[in-house]
């Protein structure tokens, strides 16, 4: 494109120089006399080398005469934009990242600060008349813009005060609802602009497969978009962050000790010692609270983490009341300030109503089926103590059976019941389909056809797996504890220590898993289970197959012992608890099962506005979906006889947003050649000017000008030359 067009009309005086050589042949005429056969032959090769020369000598004065005029009306070029109108109006639309990495502080600036400066300067480049439009990335991509505005001063002031979200950066989902608004633009220049931080996540999925199908819609060449990248902030990547409060499983007993593990990560290359970690918990009568307030500390501790891995610390946490619990691990440190914390949601219940079924209680009581039970779930009342007990325990003999109301308990153990009838069964299945849970725990009294026949039944009962006959009585098939699954929460207990307890067993029920959905969680040297895992309905069951006493084996005489009763009647007793803590967008359901005298229910997320939601007609739960934004949701409702109920539910933030590793130079090339973008960086200087010399694009009248005087000095050196070789 040229600035000047009339100048071009001197491309015609390129033909000047033709004009006069063959107006200078005219003038000429050849005479033949008859002396000339007398002089030497005429040389017809040098006779034509040169009007050859005569040639180019009259080729290269047209060149001239034609970059002169090239050069006058000022040549520009716009590299891949050059199709972009130099006139009419602009529709640009901004992609401006604000999640939780651009709270990331630089020199006393956080990103998000650089990004608002960025977004300021780029209307600033923008003409009366011209439209924008915002897209946001954080919780959620957000258009509050959908059809571009030419109020620049609105869309200043929205900027100015927008704040970091706790959400991920979706470029990919914030680049579509970019190209959807402008192909809506009937406007020729389209300007596209993605505004944030170098953060290599950001761009995964981008990496993944979108950059082709981007590289051609902006190359088309109906409608060209000019695309820039702006990179706000630096590389640096050291950040500190709470990834994880585990507490085994999601129900808790009041009074007992559980023991909390928090770890935190360095994400970056230096090491931090020292830093602060409080542990706090909010109660479900507490009050709302906002997402920088804690509720009561447990504990505050100093923190060490090398650069580049992370740190476990185990707390001992008791609760005192019964209900939902926030369980909240925070630190002080720099960084990102949204990932300093990690909530988890705990279910406190009362001690743990359990009834054990025994088949043998006529015998001293050492010798008794349930005592060790007894003695691992209640070992301050076998002592005569007070208090601190984690279950409250009956002990019915298997005679006593049909007069006992399941109802009334929460955990059901069969220990060494010789046979169950199908009545019995079907109370057990019902039993568990509301929740309860149940303990298989076979000896020598069982008869194997039976279990197989009423608890089995081919897959479709109870019991876990298929039992086969016992091991021989004579020990030659004695084995020991060979593996164990440490991350199930029946054996949280022994991370940390030797997984392995060295107990023998003499004899056992080998046993064929269920395989639809049965787990096993522990097996024997033999290779066979000694513990598996299986679900009905809302309920959990677990099978033993070795008796809980010390006839078959020496496990109650093991400290493994103890630890692990507890832990395993203390999962069966949770049920199948719905998921409190989720994921961003997924949904949150909050069940009722005591009934509700209100069908209406409120939702509160931290300290913000309640909404109210409704129970459905026959139904005891209700679902809400809107949990794109990460936080505390508390649902309460009125629950018949009981009163006000409180039940929490934490939306994590992404893991991936913590890490602030930056794409390397390898990784932006491929992606500008993908997706086609030019990259303005703010450290190069203001951005309004960088965008103005885009727009305008380059002149080239300079080196055109310096063209015409390099073949100018080329014209006359070349007729010096040759006119000495004529002479």
């Amino acid at each position: 494109m040229f600035l000047n067009m009339v100048m071009l009309a001197g491309l015609g005086g390129a033909a000047v120089p033709l004009v006069l050589h063959l107006l200078a042949r005219a003038r000429h005429q050849t005479v033949d006399w008859g002396g000339m056969m007398f002089l030497s032959s005429r040389d017809w090769r040098r006779d034509q080398s040169a009007r050859l020369r005569q040639w180019v000598l009259l080729g290269v004065r047209m060149l001239l005469v034609g970059l002169l005029a090239v050069a006058l009306a000022r040549p520009i070029v716009r590299g891949q934009w050059s199709g972009v109108g130099q006139e009419g109006r602009t529709t640009a639309v901004i992609v401006l990242d604000r999640s939780f990495s651009m709270g990331y502080e630089e020199a006393g600036r956080s990103r998000l600060d650089k990004a608002r400066e960025a977004v300021l300067q780029i209307l600033a480049s923008l003409r009366t008349g011209d439209e924008v439009s915002l897209v946001l990335l954080g919780e959620r991509v957000e258009a509050p813009y959908r059809q571009p505005t030419s109020n620049l001063q609105v869309v200043a002031r929205d900027v100015a005060e927008l704040q970091v979200s706790r959400g991920m950066a979706d470029v990919e989902r914030g680049l579509t609802v970019a190209r959807a608004i402008l192909d809506q633009a009937a406007r020729v220049n389209r300007e596209l602009y993605l505004i944030c931080d170098r953060q290599a996540a950001n761009w995964r999925r981008l990496e993944q497969g979108m950059g082709a199908q981007s590289r051609n819609w902006l190359s088309s060449a109906r409608v060209p978009t000019r695309f820039y990248w702006i990179p706000v902030g630096g590389e640096d990547k050291d950040n500190l962050a709470v990834e994880v409060v585990d507490i085994g499983d999601a129900v808790v007993v009041k009074g007992e000790t559980t023991e909390a593990e928090v770890r935190v990560r360095n994400y970056g290359g230096t090491a931090s010692a020292g830093t602060e970690m409080t542990l706090s918990v909010t109660a479900a009568s507490d009050p709302p609270r906002s997402i920088n307030e804690t509720g009561r500390v447990l504990k505050t501790m100093p923190v060490s983490v090398n650069g580049g891995s992370t740190t476990t610390v185990r707390v001992p946490v008791v609760f005192d009341q019964v209900g939902s619990h926030v369980l909240t691990a925070r630190i002080k440190a720099g960084g990102i300030e949204a990932d300093n914390r990690f909530d988890r949601v705990v279910e406190v219940i009362e001690p743990v109503n359990v009834l054990i079924i025994s088949g043998d209680e006529h015998v001293e009581e050492m010798r008794r089926e349930s005592f060790y039970l007894r003695l691992s779930l209640t070992p301050y009342q076998m002592a005569l103590k007070r208090g601190g007990d984690g279950a409250v325990v009956t002990v019915k003999a298997v005679e006593e059976w049909e007069g006992i109301d399941l109802a009334r308990f929460r955990v059901v153990i069969l220990a060494n019941v010789p046979q169950v009838t199908a009545d019995q069964a079907r109370a057990l299945e019902q039993k568990v389909y509301e929740g309860g849970g149940l303990i298989i725990c076979p000896g020598g009294l069982s008869r194997v056809e039976n279990y197989n026949t009423v608890l089995y039944r081919n897959g479709q009962g109870l019991m876990p797996g298929r039992l086969e006959a016992a091991t021989p009585a004579d020990g030659s098939r004695a084995t020991s504890l060979l593996g164990l699954e440490l991350t199930h929460p029946v054996f949280r207990f022994r991370r940390g220590s030797d997984p392995l307890p060295g107990a023998v067993v003499g004899r056992y029920f080998p046993a064929t898993v269920r395989q639809a959905d049965a787990r096993v969680l522990g097996t024997y040297g033999s290779g066979e289970p000694f513990l598996v895992e299986g679900a009905r309905g809302r309920g959990r069951v677990l099978l033993v197959t070795t008796p809980l006493d010390a006839d078959w084996n020496t496990l109650p005489l093991q400290p493994f012992f103890l630890p692990f009763v507890q832990s395993a009647v203390r999962y069966v007793g949770a049920g199948q608890v719905a998921r409190r803590d989720l994921l961003r967008g997924e949904a949150l359901v909050a069940t009722f099962d005591e009934g509700l005298d209100d069908r209406r229910v409120t939702l509160t997320r931290d300290d913000e506005r309640a909404v109210e939601l409704t129970v459905p007609p026959g139904r005891s739960e209700v679902t809400y979906l809107d949990t794109e934004q990460p936080g505390i949701y508390r649902v309460v409702a009125n629950v018949k006889g009981k009163g006000r109920k409180v039940v929490h539910f934490v939306v994590q933030s992404s893991p991936e947003e913590s890490d602030l590793s930056p794409l390397n130079d390898g990784q932006v090339a491929q992606l500008r050649k993908a997706m086609g973008f030019g990259v303005v960086d703010p450290a190069g200087g203001p951005i309004t000017g960088m965008l103005a010399k885009e727009r305008e694009g380059r002149e080239l009248w300079l080196y055109a000008l310096g063209a015409v005087i390099l073949v100018g000095l080329g014209e006359m050196w070349l007729a010096r030359r040759w006119s000495q070789e004529v002479s």
